[in-house]
């Protein structure tokens, strides 16, 4: 067959990659290391026993691996940025109970690999600038280039750990002070670090793409059309035209009279609802559903403002390094989700999904801000922080019981 379940029944049937234009069939130009785990996967439940139907179904097993590491890394991301205990509520609230990992948890695609491997790259970059090792770097380069064996867009991680490595170049230790010749030493003291990590990490991540350039002439950013069209509508109707009928994202398949074509709307409801709407499946979840968005649209807004705070307010006590990293990590991936949504102008590339690792530094800078509302004793201090308590409960618990409403219905 062809999708992402053809490709892995492609490699477990014949033990190696399509010897043909991965053009001719869906989903078979991506990289292929998810593809791959999935096929040894399928592999070993087929040798234990299990039906080939439900070694098909087994390989949702590793999605919900995968996004189970997201929540663990996002977790010591949290604490090593120094989250207190309402903080580390609020983000870890954001983090587990967010819809995009439930959806991607029960996926057969690429995207809850790449997204966990990309969470981990960021926790072992963090763990390095603290305290520089051989490991540490290690466990990054494969992280990224493994990211990127995933998916190419895995290595939009990229640009913040250079900003991190730049950083730690020029960072002077306690019994020095910054100078060019401080900078030569740190060249001199890194340079092989920096070595292992290019030979690890290009050779992996880079190796399928180029293979595919050479053999078949297939661009290194190519990716083909798919889903419903969108160019009929600008980019300015696509920026500010914020019309909406349904908390769920518009489909003329679902009987809408437009598909989804605002960037801001697309990605909030991609991250709720996927591309579903379920009230066709069934009404009840539907009250809930607009709890879940308007507590959403209402977190994203605080979330948005205390980005812009931790990262240019010169008493918001994130550190420089913090604030290059994570403000990089949050450009790159926003950088990454509007180009593909205007360059591919379909309803599809609006999805969330692609660049779900922002959701960690979004959760983390709204946990900085419960922390730094909590003690406040002003009117001001105490609305804020009870909007973020009460909006991420909510969050939450709407989430809790649509998906488990939906998936009572479905069985």
């Amino acid at each position: 067959g062809i999708g992402h379940a053809g490709y892995i029944e492609y490699l477990f049937e014949h033990k190696a990659l399509p010897d043909f234009d991965p053009r001719e069939k869906w989903a078979f130009f991506q990289p292929p290391l998810h593809h791959i785990i999935a096929a040894i996967w399928m592999k070993i439940n087929v040798r234990l026993g299990i039906l080939y139907r439900q070694a098909q179904e087994n390989v949702q097993v590793l999605s919900l691996f995968y996004t189970g590491c997201i929540m663990i890394f996002s977790y010591y991301i949290f604490k090593m940025s120094g989250l207190k205990k309402w903080g580390m509520r609020v983000a870890c609230s954001i983090i587990v109970f967010s819809p995009v990992f439930i959806l991607m948890s029960g996926s057969l695609n690429n995207d809850p690999l790449c997204i966990a491997l990309q969470v981990a790259a960021i926790y072992f970059a963090l763990k390095w600038y603290q305290q520089p090792s051989y490991l540490s770097i290690i466990l990054l380069a494969f992280c990224i280039g493994a990211s990127m064996m995933t998916k190419v867009s895995g290595g939009s991680v990229a640009p913040a750990v250079a900003a991190l490595f730049l950083l730690r170049l020029m960072k002077a230790d306690e019994e020095e002070s910054w100078s060019v010749l401080h900078v030569l030493h740190h060249i001199k003291k890194y340079i092989l670090q920096f070595l292992v990590f290019g030979v690890i990490c290009i050779p992996i991540g880079l190796w399928f793409p180029i293979r595919n350039l050479i053999r078949y002439q297939i661009p290194l950013s190519y990716t083909p059309a798919v889903g419903e069209g969108l160019s009929q509508y600008s980019i300015l109707r696509r920026i500010f035209d914020l019309r909406m009928n349904s908390v769920y994202p518009a489909m003329i398949n679902n009987g809408d009279a437009y598909d989804e074509y605002n960037v801001f709307l697309g990605m909030i409801k991609s991250s709720l609802f996927g591309e579903y709407n379920f009230s066709v499946m069934t009404g009840l979840v539907t009250p809930f559903s607009v709890v879940l968005f308007l507590a959403a649209v209402v977190l994203a807004l605080l979330a948005f403002g205390a980005t812009l705070y931790f990262l240019f307010h010169k008493n918001s006590k994130m550190s420089v390094p913090d604030k290059w990293f994570f403000g990089i990590f949050y450009l790159s991936q926003l950088f990454v989700y509007f180009f593909f949504a205007f360059k591919q102008a379909y309803f599809s590339s609006q999805d969330i999904r692609y660049v779900a690792g922002i959701l960690v530094p979004q959760s983390l800078f709204l946990g900085l801000l419960a922390d730094r509302f909590h003690e406040d004793p002003t009117p001001k201090g105490k609305a804020v922080f009870t909007t973020i308590v009460i909006c991420s409960q909510l969050f939450a618990i709407c989430s809790t019981l649509i998906y488990f409403g939906i998936g009572l219905v479905r069985s």
